[in-house]
């Protein structure tokens, strides 16, 4: 993963949408899945993970150091890596109030019919 975009050196949000396959992902990688981020919560660096309602998704904003910080938490997310989990659509935003689980439903909706990843600011 590269990214290129210099001004999200600092600390900031990321909202994260992930689209769920079902005929990849068995129970041992989503739960795998969950653990880490119930892991990452521990630490602060989740600040809300919920199902997408009537999708096969999951949302989760993040507060993260860097681009590099966002980068290594993606990588390794086990139900990514075993590929259970696809990512939909990542928005990095700067005040934790811009955005709501109920927006994330909308921007799952928007990309759901993409035939190609859909993912905003980070080259991942």
């Amino acid at each position: 993963m590269t990214n290129n975009i210099n001004h999200y050196s600092g600390s900031h949000y990321v909202l994260l949408t992930l689209e769920k396959d079902t005929k990849v992902g068995n129970s041992i990688d989503l739960i795998s899945h969950l653990q880490y981020y119930q892991e990452l919560r521990k630490s602060a660096k989740v600040i809300s993970y919920g199902e997408v309602m009537n999708q096969p998704a999951v949302c989760i904003i993040l507060l993260v150091s860097s681009s590099v910080d966002f980068e290594q938490i993606i990588m390794n997310d086990p139900g990514l890596n075993s590929g259970a989990y696809k990512i939909k659509n990542v928005m990095p935003f700067v005040n934790n109030e811009a955005i709501t689980l109920t927006s994330c439903s909308q921007i799952f909706k928007s990309f759901k019919n993409s035939s190609k990843r859909a993912v905003n600011h980070y080259n991942i």
